[in-house]
């Protein structure tokens, strides 16, 4: 669930950038960023699953 957010507030973003609203635009690519970062840390951290090892 985590990982859907990323999708969801991107396309918030670029709802404000279409309306034109400069500040919320660029607000919610940071929050973003942020969520991806903390949702796919969990993915670059943990240990590799055994059918992607290959």
């Amino acid at each position: 669930m985590l990982m859907m957010l990323p999708f969801l507030s991107g396309a918030l973003a670029v709802w404000f950038g279409i309306l034109g609203k400069r500040r919320p635009c660029f607000a919610l690519w940071l929050v973003t960023l942020a969520v991806f970062a903390v949702g796919a840390h969990r993915y670059m951290t943990g240990p590799v699953p055994l059918p992607l090892a290959l």
